[in-house]
């Protein structure tokens, strides 16, 4: 697979950007075009499975979608669930009052689509056991 790397000069300005340069630089994370990534998709997958790489999807140059590994996602999701849970305790801890969750949608233009609320669960009929003959 002959993928190029894309330049990431002028991005460098802010930690989240220096650190994705870094890993350009490295070779990690490799731009592909949909057509090149279309003749060469089974390499695609196995060099970002067994070799750890980044494929960044590029339409007109620019990345619109990433390839990463299983390991690379998980870590992705448990970064996110780590500052989901960094928001919820600073949110708890703000002084003030609470408002509650129906004056919320209300606000919100939510009211009637069925957000926040308990549906019963529902059971499975039994059947009645076959008479045996």
């Amino acid at each position: 697979m002959d993928c190029r790397l894309t330049d990431s000069a002028g991005c460098a300005d802010d930690a989240h950007e220096r650190f994705l340069a870094d890993f350009w630089r490295k070779g990690l994370i490799v731009g592909i075009g949909a057509a090149e990534l279309r003749d060469n998709f089974a390499d695609a997958l196995n060099r970002v499975a067994y070799q750890g790489e980044r494929i960044v999807l590029e339409r007109r140059g620019k990345g619109v979608v990433g390839l990463v590994s299983m390991e690379d996602l998980a870590l992705l999701e448990r970064l996110e669930d780590e500052f989901d849970v960094a928001e919820a305790r600073q949110a708890l801890a703000e002084k003030g009052a609470n408002i509650p969750f129906d004056e919320v949608k209300t606000e919100l233009g939510l009211q009637g689509l069925g957000i926040g609320v308990n549906k019963p669960k529902t059971t499975a009929k039994k059947r009645p056991p076959k008479a045996k003959a």
